[in-house]
């Protein structure tokens, strides 16, 4: 199983169907691209789940030497009680781009479709292969990367990518 996941500050967020699928208690690592070089690093422990929603937080204990963690939108302190003004007001002129790694190819960027929304989910267009999940939904504010959703496990009509909101 390979999925993609989002360096944050609050550790690397991914689909938790990834890390169901992937632990048997084997050690999950992370690939990275830097500077054309591969780099491989064993991910630490879950810090937070929501399996009802397929999202997970794990542990990076070496990562934030190697890269700058993105800021998770929810909880931005700026965007304190207008959360989600903000990432809609991103979505509605067309400020935002997704990321995964469909079928394994590290790190294809796109800016989708914004198809709808409800509480907990993001609809956009996008690919439903393996790989995608996990990837994040993205919007750039201010000079820095908020991330808003996690790609999902969960399939809608061809090319809708379901995306789970980060809220705690």
């Amino acid at each position: 199983i390979f999925g993609s996941g989002v360096l944050t500050d609050l550790g690397i967020i991914t689909a938790f169907h990834i890390y169901r699928g992937e632990t048997n208690n084997d050690q999950i690592l992370a690939y990275f691209l830097k500077d054309n070089d591969l780099i491989t690093i064993p991910l630490g422990k879950p810090v937070f789940e929501n399996r009802d929603k397929d999202w997970i937080i794990l542990s990076h204990p070496k990562l934030s030497s190697y890269f700058l963690p993105v800021n998770v939108g929810w909880i931005a302190p700026e965007f304190k009680g207008k959360e989600e003004e903000i990432f809609f007001e991103r979505m509605d002129n067309n400020l935002y781009w997704s990321f995964g790694c469909p079928e394994g190819i590290l790190g294809l960027i796109w800016q989708p479709i914004y198809i709808g929304h409800n509480e907990d989910y993001v609809f956009t267009t996008g690919f439903s292969c393996e790989g995608i999940s996990g990837g994040g939904l993205f919007t750039f504010n201010n000079g820095k990367w908020y991330l808003w959703a996690i790609h999902s496990s969960y399939y809608l009509p061809s090319l809708t990518l379901v995306s789970t909101f980060i809220k705690f």
